[in-house]
């Protein structure tokens, strides 16, 4: 059970934080959207959207009693998937229409679950199981579910592009902890000893950022796909978490508590500069 903590502590950790508490930021593909969750309104989260220099902010979930928690965006922008119910351990996956505002659900399971990845052959998810997380995916043109094993690893958390053809599994196993990458169904190699948590692919498939702890923080961090070079990405004592990067690749959002509040910020690679775009 420690360990199925540790994977989500980021969902968790902050759910007696104070202030309006935004997590979990995503870009769209086109990169002009921000979809995250908030604690905002209450203490149930709600998904919100907005543009991404933070403006035009909309709730897009109802405030009935359910959370809504970890959304991610379809592949043309137009669905909105996250895990929605009365609390952390009966949670559906739903998929929002954005145009009609209509909620359907993946499956009829309640649990700890989560949707992982959208790619071109339908959703990923993971499922709380005895040793770890087990992962499914859901063809959305077939309505089929299929189960993706991995027979390597015991307790692990997978990331995979959109494209299907890399995958990023976080490794919990005893002397093989790290993240470990597949490329076109190859076999997985480690690309570093860190354990790394809400890993983001970039469009082009060159990079993938994630937070990690190091010496009891949590900051970011980039990992080059060619060469394996690992770049500290944020240096904050506050702690950061949840990012995703957008399709130019310059980009990066987060979630952090460094103005005493968990609110959501932007970063510049090529300048450094660091904006916020929550709770101002």
């Amino acid at each position: 059970m420690k360990k199925i903590i540790l994977i989500v502590l980021a969902l968790t950790t902050f759910n007696n934080a104070l202030g309006q508490r935004d997590f979990s930021p995503k870009f769209s593909n086109k990169g002009d959207k921000i979809a995250f969750y908030s604690y905002r309104n209450g203490e149930e989260p709600e998904i919100f959207i907005m543009d991404a220099n933070g403006k035009n902010l909309r709730q897009i979930t109802e405030a009935d009693g359910n959370w809504a928690i970890e959304p991610r965006w379809s592949l043309d922008d137009k669905f909105v998937g996250y895990s929605m119910g009365e609390n952390m351990g009966k949670l559906k996956l739903a998929i929002h229409n954005l145009k009609n505002n209509k909620v359907s659900f993946v499956n009829e399971d309640k649990g700890l679950q989560f949707i992982t990845s959208w790619t071109k052959n339908g959703i990923e998810y993971g499922s709380r199981g005895k040793k770890g997380f087990n992962f499914y995916l859901y063809s959305d043109k077939h309505k089929t579910i299929q189960q993706l094993n991995n027979q390597t690893f015991e307790n692990y958390f997978r990331t995979t592009s959109s494209d299907a053809n890399y995958v990023i599994l976080s490794v919990k196993d005893e002397g093989k902890k790290g993240l470990w990458l597949s490329k076109e169904n190859t076999d997985f190699k480690k690309i570093t000893e860190l354990e790394g948590k809400n890993i983001s692919f970039s469009k082009d498939k060159k990079h993938i950022i994630f937070e990690a702890v190091v010496n009891d923080n949590t900051d970011i961090y980039m990992v080059d796909l060619a060469t394996n070079k690992t770049t500290r990405v944020t240096n904050d004592e506050s702690h950061d978490y949840m990012p995703s990067i957008d399709p130019s690749g310059r980009y990066i959002i987060f979630s952090s508590g460094r103005s005493g509040q968990y609110f959501l910020y932007k970063k510049d690679l090529k300048s450094g500069k660091i904006t916020q775009l929550t709770g101002i």
